[in-house]
């Protein structure tokens, strides 16, 4: 068996889409983020925590679009509204209601969450491009293994933070593995970092390092905002 180029290039396709509307609406809340709260703040130059008001409509309108992700926000680094930062956090809940995730934003202070050190947060800040980062364990934030999707927030065209979302594994799982099952090859969706974001076999199993493709495997890359994701595939192996 043979991997088929075309198939190969549909699921990549399919993919793709999936997460370029995904940006486009990160994007989206933080374009409407920003309207809403430079209209807050006024003439003002500096920024009050009442000015974020506009974040939990903006997240709603996001989460209320997309069933895969649990939370929504906006996260704005230390220095522009307070010394410690903030994050405007909103989870869905299971009536769909959303309510604010709290953080503990004080160094030196018991579960203190130091997201300025954190890729989905530091690429973004840095690059001024959408980032990914994941699955990963999120300790100190939702407690489970989730995907990071991160978009600049630019306020007066200075990037003061980020909008993201985060989406639990299970729940890409379910939006994503769909579409590698239509292979009937091994197949998985890998990171920049070389690590296995979700496979639709044991052969490649999320979090496990990609190195050599086996044999007849290849691989094709998703243009999707220079993320570095590939979507891998090669003949499932007979016993």
């Amino acid at each position: 068996m043979t991997v088929s180029a075309k198939a190969l290039a549909t699921t990549a396709a399919e993919l793709s889409t999936w997460f370029v509307e995904m940006y486009a609406d990160l994007t989206a809340l933080a374009e409407n983020t920003e309207k809403g709260v430079s209209r807050a703040r006024g003439k003002r130059p500096t920024l009050a925590e009442r000015d974020l008001k506009a974040v939990q409509p903006a997240a709603e309108t996001f989460l209320g679009k997309h069933v895969t992700p649990e939370a929504a926000g906006i996260i704005i680094r230390p220095g522009v509204v307070g010394d410690e930062g903030d994050i405007e956090w909103w989870k869905r809940g299971e009536d769909g209601s959303t309510a604010r995730v709290l953080f503990t934003l004080t160094p030196q202070t018991a579960g203190f969450y130091d997201f300025e050190t954190l890729e989905w947060f530091r690429n973004v800040i840095e690059t001024g491009r959408p980032t990914l980062t994941g699955p990963y364990l999120d300790y100190a934030g939702m407690d489970q293994y989730i995907l990071t999707m991160t978009v600049p927030f630019r306020l007066d065209g200075t990037i003061i933070g980020a909008a993201g979302c985060d989406i639990e594994l299970a729940a890409l799982e379910s939006a994503l593995m769909p579409m590698l099952r239509r292979l009937d090859v091994d197949a998985a969706l890998v990171s920049q970092h070389g690590r296995i974001v979700l496979g639709n076999s044991g052969r490649f199993l999320v979090g496990n390092r990609v190195g050599e493709l086996p044999t007849g495997g290849v691989s094709v890359d998703l243009p999707i905002h220079e993320l570095g994701l590939t979507l891998v595939a090669a003949p499932r192996e007979r016993f």
